[in-house]
Formats: C-alpha cells, sequence, structure tokens
C-alpha cells in the first residue's frame, strides 16, 4: 500500500512540473508587383508569439538597387528603431520593457526600387524576446524568406539572397529555415528590450512611428514558422516546450494509471484476506 501512495505521489508531482511553450512565427507574401514605372512598393512581415511577448527585431537583405525606406508597425503601441543598415542587412525592430504584445504584429515596410528588371528582398532573421525572471529570453527565426520584387514585363532571374558572414552575430551565414533560443541578461535598471543590431530610439509619446501611413498590399501570405516541412536539421526549440509538456503529462497520466491499478489490487487482496 505505501508503494502505491509513492507512485501516486510521484505521478502529481509530474503533473506539478512547469514548461514553458514559446512558439513563434513570420509571415510575409511571395512577391509584389511593380508596374513599368514605379519605384516604391511595399511589403508586409507579420510577426506572431502564442504568449505575450516584449519585442522583436526584423533582419531584411536586399538586392543591389532597393533599399528600405522607412517601416511602419501595426498593433505595437511602444519603442521603435528606425531602419539601420549593418554587415548588410537593414534592421527595424519594436519594443517594450514589459511582455506587452499579445498576437500578431505587422512591420509595413516601404521599399524603393528604380531598376527596370526583377529584383528581391529576403527576411533572413526575426528575433523575438520574452522577459523572464531577470533576464530576455531570445527565440531566433532563420526564414531565409525571399520576397520578388516582380517588374511587370519582365522575367530575368533572381538568384538566391545570402546572408553574408556574420550578418547575425552568432548565426552561420548557411543556417537553414528553422528557429534557436538563446538566454541573454538583463541590463542592471533597463527598462526596455535593445537590439544590439541598430540604434535604438525610444517613442515617449508611445506611437508606433513617425512614419506617414501607408497602406498594405494586397497579397497573399505563406506561413513562415519554423517546421520540419521546411527541411530543418535542427531541433525546433519554439515547439519543443510544447512537445515536453505532452511527454509530460502523458508520463503522469500513465503513473495514475499505474497507481490506480496498484490500489484496485492491494485493496482486493485486502478483502480476500478478511474473507479467510
Amino acid at each position: 500500500m505505501k508503494t502505491c501512495i509513492a507512485v501516486l505521489l510521484c505521478g502529481m508531482l509530474l503533473l506539478c512540473l512547469p514548461f514553458q511553450a514559446f512558439a513563434a512565427s513570420v509571415t510575409a507574401a511571395d512577391r509584389v508587383t511593380l508596374t513599368a514605372g514605379q519605384t516604391q512598393a511595399q511589403i508586409t512581415l507579420t510577426v506572431d508569439n502564442d504568449g505575450p511577448y516584449a519585442g522583436a527585431e526584423f533582419g531584411l537583405q536586399c538586392a543591389d538597387g532597393v533599399r528600405v525606406e522607412s517601416v511602419r508597425f501595426e498593433n505595437a503601441s511602444g519603442s521603435v528603431t528606425a531602419p539601420t543598415e549593418a554587415r548588410g542587412i537593414t534592421w527595424f525592430s519594436f519594443f517594450s520593457g514589459s511582455n506587452a504584445f499579445e498576437g500578431s504584429v505587422n512591420a509595413i515596410v516601404t521599399l524603393s526600387y528604380s531598376g527596370k528588371t526583377d529584383s528581391a528582398v529576403a527576411l533572413q532573421y526575426v528575433s523575438v524576446y520574452q522577459i523572464s525572471g531577470g533576464g530576455v529570453d531570445e527565440t531566433l527565426l532563420t526564414p531565409q524568406k525571399q520576397i520578388l520584387l516582380d517588374r511587370e514585363g519582365d522575367e530575368t532571374p533572381v538568384p538566391p539572397l545570402t546572408p553574408p558572414e556574420g550578418a547575425k552575430p552568432g548565426t552561420p551565414s548557411d543556417s537553414s529555415s528553422g528557429s534557436e533560443q538563446t538566454s541573454s541578461p538583463a541590463s542592471s535598471g533597463s527598462s526596455s528590450v535593445s537590439s544590439p543590431q541598430s540604434g535604438i530610439s525610444s517613442d515617449p509619446a508611445g506611437t508606433t512611428s513617425s512614419n506617414p501611413p501607408v497602406s498594405a498590399p494586397n497579397e497573399d501570405s505563406s506561413q513562415l514558422s519554423s517546421s520540419p516541412s521546411q527541411g530543418d536539421a535542427t531541433p525546433n526549440p519554439s515547439t519543443s516546450g510544447v512537445n515536453m509538456g505532452l511527454l509530460i503529462g502523458l508520463l503522469a497520466s500513465a503513473t495514475l494509471n499505474v497507481a490506480l491499478v496498484c490500489v484496485i489490487i492491494q485493496s482486493k487482496k485486502t478483502a480476500s484476506k478478511k474473507e479467510r
């Protein structure tokens, strides 16, 4: 009987074990069409996370002749950074001093391109930040999503854009689509999540951007959340927390069933002894 009680207690402890599910994803259109004389285009990058988060940083690579003019964030009331080019990547972000964001946030990016042939930009990196305890957890997505700037009337092939080596510190240039989770200590006395790629400019008025309002293009989006179907051979921390939680739940359920069987068997033995 004591053994059965011990097994039952172990099962209850397993049920109480905490686990973290930090599943982030980003979506973007496959292409945007430019007419013969059009020199500006807009793309929408949408980041989302299963739980509250403190902000996100985007790393967009532009082909020759393409430039990021401005970025406007929707559903993000906090501080933002203006587009800043570093190590061959244009970085921009939104952030808060707490896990103030829930659900999706849209980054409306205005691009400048005057070339007569097809071109492209590539979303190489997205870092989603979550404040946890005394530090900041970073989920790094490497979607390597190329968005075609389709010049009307042109069929010029556009080669894949490969991020320069060392574009994102600690990330190899040939990384495949996927994600990895890192943790960095929070700065002492700091109330905001800072971006190592670009200078931080806070917005005391609480608005999302000083850029003029622009409308998002009407494009179909494709999911870029890190998943095995994208050929990522490395473990995916964004879903490992969920899988671990399910595994713990199954183990706990099995343990409780075993404990219940033990209790029933012990009760039958005790009743049998009394009958004798």
